[in-house]
């Protein structure tokens, strides 16, 4: 499990831009405003910044429209719940999930 949108930006394009538009691509969320979190450089393989968002929304999952190329499945967690999946089955998230959560304190 991982991050719920992810994009590259294109060029001549911005971040906030590209979030919005895959959030409806990938979630069919339409509308939305997304707020600015933290942006991180990552170093490896491909050197790359990543910007952050967040998003508060009380919509039903079932009202998600997921791209299935994109998305395999989606599911609300409360924090607590969260951090003990990744204690306990580590092997079902991303690397850096733990971080990515950490993020968002």
């Amino acid at each position: 499990m991982g991050p719920a949108v992810a994009g590259t930006v294109e060029k001549g394009g911005d971040y906030e831009e590209n979030i919005i538009k895959e959030a409806e691509e990938e979630l069919g969320l339409k509308n939305i405003k997304p707020k600015k979190s933290k942006k991180i450089k990552n170093k490896g393989r491909y050197n790359h910044f990543t910007q952050w968002f967040t998003l508060i929304t009380d919509k039903d999952i079932e009202e998600f429209r997921i791209e299935e190329k994109e998305v395999e499945e989606i599911k609300w967690f409360r924090k607590q719940e969260l951090l003990e999946q990744l204690k306990n089955n580590p092997q079902n998230f991303l690397p850096k999930m733990r971080e990515y959560v950490e993020l968002f304190d």
